[in-house]
């Protein structure tokens, strides 16, 4: 399973899963069902209302669908951040590996060489490079400095395992009963593996991304700020953990 650490916009790193062959295949199947779907509608639709008996009208309809067609990958990923229909639907996203969100030239690069290692070679080599090259991209990936990855973080850590964080043997009081009523098991998530990257590399960034997430959770709970914001955030995690599980 092939991974990458992704940089936020605060300079931390979350480990993502890259899409494999198998998943960005099945996504592409997907695809394809979907153009050829547009395709087949449009032209019943033209021919049922005589669009294609006149000259005119039956070249205008040629030309946009298959401007669609063709363009089907850059005018999706483009509006949908990274995304069409299959890559939606298998649970993966295009980004840049800097952690910057891809711009319309990314894209359009990745679109450009898609007519070279995927439709020029049939896919042969597409899937070779995805196979074979350390973080699955193809050529298109390379020359954008693009990845295909599952939205989902690889680096899911169970709540549960807070509690073994120290050896306790009886239950802690609660301190911020509302824990459970003001915040998701998403941001939970997303705490503790900010307090975890804080704890590894506790260097100047992260520090200041997990002071910023201390003020938040204590503008939540309505606390004043100020305090020990590793100590807090664990608190409010341990607390979330009791009264959930």
């Amino acid at each position: 399973m092939k991974t990458a650490d992704i940089l936020t916009a605060q300079q931390v790193p979350i480990r993502f899963e890259l899409a494999g062959l198998r998943d960005r295949g099945l996504a592409q199947v997907i695809d394809t069902a979907v153009w050829i779907g547009v395709f087949v509608v449009v032209f019943a639709l033209a021919a049922l209302v005589g669009a294609m008996d006149h000259g005119v009208s039956r070249w205008f309809v040629m030309l946009t669908t298959g401007a669609f067609v063709v363009g089907y990958s850059f005018w999706f990923e483009l509006f949908w951040r990274g995304q069409t229909p299959g890559k939606r639907m298998m649970g993966l996203q295009v980004v840049k590996r800097n952690g910057d969100v891809p711009g319309i030239a990314d894209y359009a690069t990745r679109w450009a060489f898609r007519l070279i290692d995927a439709w020029g070679s049939l896919g042969a080599l597409a899937a070779l490079l995805i196979s074979t090259s350390d973080q699955g991209q193809r050529v298109g990936d390379m020359i954008a400095d693009t990845l295909v990855v599952r939205r989902t973080p690889y680096q899911r850590l169970e709540l549960q395992a807070l509690l073994r964080m120290h050896d306790t043997e009886k239950q802690p009081d609660i301190q911020y009963p509302n824990a459970s009523l003001l915040f998701r098991e998403a941001d939970m998530l997303l705490a503790l593996r900010i307090l975890d990257r804080y704890r590894k590399h506790p260097n100047a960034a992260h520090h200041r991304v997990l002071h910023d997430l201390a003020e938040r959770l204590r503008q939540e709970l309505g606390l004043p700020p100020g305090g020990n914001a590793a100590a807090f955030i664990e608190r409010v995690i341990r607390d979330y953990v009791t009264l959930t599980r």
